[in-house]
């Protein structure tokens, strides 16, 4: 190695995977040598899709709630949907949106990948897939895979410097 002083890495916290390698267990893995947010950015690159989404803090239910509430106090619907909006602005500055893990992109690869896994695994059913779905479906972990390793090497060569391959 080159430039760069040496790390060490325990490889037992590393490749702890409980079990399936779920979205969230590689990126916990990712996350350990400083890569975050790797499937997402990768779904992002080859499908053009965000994994997230926000969700408000502020449900239907809530609102409705807050309007009975508003409208008991003898107040026009006028004052009523403005009070709430403020309210409902309160509550957003306050407890930010909670991000939540959309079912696409890579995450939906992952997820396809794990149920067919258990259904093997588990004699769970028959499990048929045609020589197209199974074409596409090489080709999806294939791309994944070869983003993982890009982003790998890179962050390593920036934890570790370049590794001199004469020695």
């Amino acid at each position: 190695m080159t430039g760069k002083a040496s790390i060490e890495i325990d490889g037992n916290v590393f490749s702890d995977t409980g079990g399936n390698p779920k979205v969230d267990v590689i990126e916990k893995m990712l996350r350990r040598i400083g890569i975050t947010d790797a499937i997402e950015a990768l779904s992002q690159r080859d499908f053009g899709v965000t994994t997230h989404s926000q969700r408000s803090q502020v449900d239907i239910s809530f609102k409705v709630r807050m309007k009975d509430i508003l409208s008991a106090r003898s107040l026009d619907d006028s004052h009523v949907t403005q009070i709430e909006a403020e309210i409902v602005q309160l509550i957003e500055n306050k407890w930010k949106p909670k991000s939540i893990r959309r079912d696409v992109g890579y995450v939906a690869t992952i997820q396809e990948l794990l149920k067919k896994r258990n259904l093997i695994a588990h004699g769970e059913g028959y499990l048929k897939i045609t020589a197209v779905e199974l074409e596409d479906f090489i080709n999806k972990i294939k791309t994944l895979a070869l983003g993982l390793e890009q982003m790998t090497h890179k962050q390593l060569t920036a934890l570790c410097g370049t590794i001199n391959s004469e020695s």
